[in-house]
C-alpha cells in the first residue's frame, strides 16, 4: 500500500488523471443510483432492449471483421492498403450500445458493456479497451440525465462526443500513463485509432433520432425527464351585481286587450273638438256606420284588432 501511494506520489500526471477518472466515475454512478435507474434493468422490456442491443453490437462486430478481411484480400492495392482499424464498419457495434446508454443511464450502460465484452472478446479475459469502453459507457449514461436526448435532438450527438473526450482525458490518460510513462501523440494515436471512427459514425446517426424515438422505443426510463405541468392560481373576477332588466316592450294578455277595445272605442265615439255632435249616416242604409275604426293608441290599434280577430 505505501509503495503504491509513494509511485503516486512521484507521479502527479498519473494520480491527477486516476483521480479525475474515480470522481467522475462515482458522479456517473451515484447520479443513477439516485434515479433508481437500474429499476428499468428488471423490466422485461427494459431487459429485452439491453439483450436486442448486445446481440445487435456482436452481430455488427462480427460483419465488420468478415467485410474487412473479405477487402483486405482484393486486387486493389488502394484497398488493401487501408488500415484495418478504419474501416468504415469497424465501429458501427458501438451505435446500439450508445442508445442503450442514452436511454437508460448509467447503470444500463455498464451492464450492457459487460455483457458485451462478455460475448465479444475474442481473447475471453476482458482487458484495458473493454474497461474504457464500459467507463466511456457510464459518463454517457450520466450526460444523459441532462441534457437529455428525450427533450432535445441534438442531445444525444453531444453527450457521446463530450463522454468520449471525458473518458480519454482521465481514465485514457491514467492507462497511457501507466503504461508508457507518459502521454505522447503516437500514444493519443493508439488510444484513438480503433475507436474514432465509430464515436463519429455513431454520433451522426443519432443526430437524426427526434425525442419521440426515445420515448417509444425505451419505455419505463428513469432518465427521462418528468414534465411537471405548472398551475397558475388566477383570482376570480368579482360577481357580477344584479342589473335591473328594462323591457322595451310587454306583450298584452286579452283581458288587457279587451279593456283597450272598450276603451278605444269609447274614445273613437265622442266627437272632437270643432266637429258635428251626431256622427255620418250612410247614404246606403241611412245609419250610422258599425265599423269600431279604433284611433291611434300607444301600443297600436292595429295590433290590438289583430289579436281581437285571431282569438275569435
Amino acid at each position: 500500500m505505501r509503495a503504491s501511494l509513494s509511485f503516486l506520489s512521484h507521479d502527479p500526471v498519473l494520480t491527477y488523471s486516476l483521480i479525475a477518472a474515480l470522481f467522475l466515475g462515482l458522479a456517473a454512478i451515484i447520479s443513477g443510483l439516485t434515479r433508481l435507474d437500474f429499476i428499468a434493468v428488471f423490466h422485461p422490456h427494459g431487459l429485452l432492449t439491453i439483450v436486442t442491443a448486445v446481440a445487435s453490437a456482436v452481430v455488427l462486430m462480427l460483419l465488420a471483421g468478415g467485410l474487412e478481411q473479405l477487402t483486405t484480400n482484393l486486387p486493389w492495392v488502394w484497398v488493401s492498403d487501408l488500415p484495418q482499424t478504419n474501416f468504415p464498419l469497424a465501429g458501427t457495434w458501438r451505435l446500439p450500445l450508445y442508445l442503450v446508454a442514452l436511454a437508460y443511464g448509467p447503470s444500463a450502460g455498464l451492464l450492457t458493456a459487460g455483457l458485451f465484452a462478455a460475448f465479444a472478446v475474442s481473447s475471453g479475459t476482458p482487458s484495458w479497451p473493454e474497461a474504457l469502453f464500459a467507463f466511456e459507457l457510464g459518463v454517457v449514461g450520466w450526460l444523459a440525465i441532462a441534457p437529455s436526448p428525450y427533450t432535445y435532438r441534438w442531445a444525444a450527438s453531444f453527450n457521446i462526443l463530450l463522454a468520449h473526450l471525458l473518458t480519454t482525458i482521465t481514465a485514457g490518460f491514467a492507462l497511457l500513463q501507466w503504461q508508457y510513462g507518459e502521454i505522447t501523440l503516437s500514444g493519443l494515436q493508439t488510444l484513438w485509432e480503433p475507436t474514432w471512427g465509430g464515436v463519429l459514425l455513431a454520433a451522426y446517426i443519432v443526430s437524426y433520432l427526434s425525442p419521440n424515438v426515445y420515448t417509444r422505443l425505451f419505455a419505463g426510463s428513469r432518465v427521462q425527464p418528468v414534465q411537471v405541468v405548472h398551475t397558475v392560481h388566477m383570482p376570480l373576477p368579482p360577481l357580477l351585481e344584479s342589473v335591473p332588466i328594462q323591457v322595451d316592450s310587454v306583450v298584452p294578455t286579452l283581458s288587457q286587450v279587451t279593456s283597450l277595445q272598450t276603451s278605444s272605442a269609447q274614445v273613437s265615439s265622442q266627437p272632437a273638438p270643432g266637429s258635428e255632435s251626431h256622427p255620418k249616416l250612410s247614404p246606403a242604409t241611412g245609419r250610422a256606420p258599425t265599423s269600431t275604426q279604433a284611433t291611434e293608441h300607444p301600443l297600436g290599434a292595429s295590433a290590438f284588432l289583430d289579436l281581437d280577430r285571431s282569438s275569435s
